[in-house]
């Protein structure tokens, strides 16, 4: 119960955080009724589990470590939204015991056809890069399946999830699901050598998965990626629609570009890597914004009247939204110190200040208002939410007027800018075309 009404709130929170959220191969790929085990990437403490929960209807299980139930009423709490606790070496040897009853109940609910998200990297780590997975996950499925006899189809569906910025509010995530594994393709290797099973299928889970990452090899190549990637990004049009997407164009570019240096013979890349330093060294030095170099997202008159036509509406939506946003800030910065939980508790301490603030936000106005004071929670949040692209926009507005004004005053530099990002861009679509 809890569970599902806390699910349309999460979906509403979690398209206020990111700018933009993308699922490809959602409808294709995922099962509808058949007992599946979804396995990711794992980037930040529970923020892709809950993303994955949020958009879709079938209600998913996680595991999540055994420390973060503190007992009492918050274990109750965190059951309710089906969090399974799993003990590792961290919570204690004496406990390790417990995962035997903890992988029992994980292949019950396979064999009642229920969805379970398991992470198989273990701990969250914010790189853009598939690390070594652990067997858990597919001993899972294969025991599920074995107790059948093979003759229930349990599938294994590999997602990957990639962000933009993974601790940036207001950035993009891409979630991206994989062709589904079946149990039964696993029947007769198993029979012969289960754990031979489990070491194929947890390859297999593996290589699912990063077909659908951006993967980077080297981590001597991430800031250099990086900035391929905002490069790229900076090539398409700003809009603030779709908020929810299906498209994988920018998934598959950016897939590409990661590609492109997992594979790029060492001198050029050297040399590739010296002209994106320099040209990223004169934006710093000139304190300049890549995209408005790029000219896709120029300022006009449609942009500067929406600015001020939408001025107040933005004041009112800052104003009803500012106690909410700062509580929720002050909550996060308060008490998250491990960055790997920045979204994730964001998207909690948002949920729980706002939930504080709609409920006496209805109270007082009903007894002004009478019921229609039932429209103030959500005409604030969405006051709340034009409030935020607006100063998306107004930042926007303001860097290309700077860049505007410093390619009046320093026309052969900014020429020579220019020149060497269409140079940069005109690589890259040699490479990824």
């Amino acid at each position: 119960m809890l569970y599902e009404l806390c699910r349309l709130p999460l979906r509403l929170l979690f398209m206020a955080f990111y700018r933009r959220i993308n699922f490809s191969n959602y409808k294709k790929n995922f099962p509808k009724k058949d007992p599946v085990l979804v396995v990711t990437n794992h980037n930040t403490a529970c923020a892709e589990q809950m993303l994955v929960a949020t958009f879709q209807k079938r209600g998913v299980y996680f595991w999540a470590r055994a420390s973060v139930f503190p007992g009492g009423f918050a274990d109750w709490l965190f059951k309710q939204g089906h969090l399974i606790p799993v003990y590792r070496p961290q919570e204690g040897f004496k406990n390790m015991y417990k995962n035997k009853e903890i992988f029992k109940s994980s292949q019950d609910l396979l064999l009642e056809n229920k969805v379970l998200y398991i992470a198989p990297e273990g701990k969250c780590v914010r790189k853009k890069r598939l690390r070594t997975f652990k067997t858990g996950s597919a001993r899972i499925a294969l025991g599920a399946a074995a107790e059948t006899n093979f003759t229930k189809d349990i599938k294994v569906l590999p997602a990957g999830v990639n962000y933009t910025h993974h601790t940036n509010f207001r950035s993009d995530v891409m979630i991206s699901f994989g062709q589904s594994i079946s149990m039964l393709d696993y029947k007769e290797l198993y029979e012969e050598n289960p754990q031979k099973a489990v070491r194929q299928l947890t390859e297999d889970m593996k290589m699912g998965v990063r077909k659908e990452m951006i993967h980077i090899e080297n981590p001597d190549d991430d800031e250099l990626a990086e900035q391929l990637f905002t490069l790229s990004r900076s090539q398409e049009i700003d809009s603030i629609f779709p908020l929810f997407s299906t498209d994988r164009s920018q998934l598959e570019t950016e897939q590409n570009l990661a590609e492109m240096l997992n594979t790029m013979n060492p001198s050029e890349k050297e040399y590739l890597q010296k002209e994106t330093k320099e040209y990223f060294e004169e934006l710093d030095k000139e304190d300049l914004d890549d995209q408005a170099v790029a000219g896709q997202n120029k300022n006009n008159w449609f942009r500067t009247l929406g600015l001020l036509s939408f001025f107040p509406i933005f004041i009112m939506g800052y104003i009803a939204g500012w106690l909410p946003m700062n509580a929720a800030r002050y909550l996060r910065k308060k008490n998250v110190k491990d960055l790997q939980f920045w979204a994730p508790t964001a998207i909690v301490f948002a949920a729980l200040t706002w939930t504080i603030y709609s409920t006496a936000l209805i109270g007082i106005g009903a007894f002004f208002m009478g019921w229609s004071a039932i429209l103030l929670a959500p005409t604030v949040a969405l006051g709340q939410y034009i409030t935020l692209y607006y100063q998306e926009t107004w930042k926007r507005w303001l860097v290309n007027y700077k860049y505007t004004t410093w390619k009046n005053q320093s026309p052969e530099e900014a020429l020579q800018l220019e020149e060497k990002r269409g140079q940069l861009m005109h690589k890259l679509q040699e490479k990824v075309a």
